[in-house]
C-alpha cells in the first residue's frame, strides 16, 4: 500500500467513525493521519482531532475541556 492509500484510509476511517458517533476511535484516526504524514492541510486534520475529541469530553460531561477544543478547532476551520 502506498502513502496515498494510507492517507486515504485513514481519513475516511475517521469520518466512518465520526459518522457513528465513535468519536475516540475517529480521533484515533486522525491523530495516526496528522502524526505520521506531514499534509498540506494538516491544521484542518488537527482541527478534526480536536472536535472529535471535544465530543469525546462532552460524552464524559466535562463541558470545560470540550468548549476548549471547541474554540480550538473553530480557529483552524476558519483559516
Amino acid at each position: 500500500m502506498n502513502d496515498l492509500q494510507k492517507i486515504e484510509i485513514l481519513f475516511q476511517d475517521g469520518l466512518n467513525y465520526y459518522r457513528k458517533g465513535e468519536y475516540f476511535e475517529a480521533h484515533e484516526s486522525w491523530e495516526e493521519l496528522w502524526s505520521d504524514f506531514y499534509l498540506k492541510d494538516r491544521r484542518f486534520v488537527q482541527g478534526l482531532i480536536q472536535l472529535s475529541v471535544s465530543f469525546v469530553h462532552l460524552e464524559n460531561n466535562n463541558l470545560k475541556g470540550a468548549k476548549s477544543l471547541l474554540d480550538k478547532c473553530k480557529e483552524k476551520f476558519l483559516e
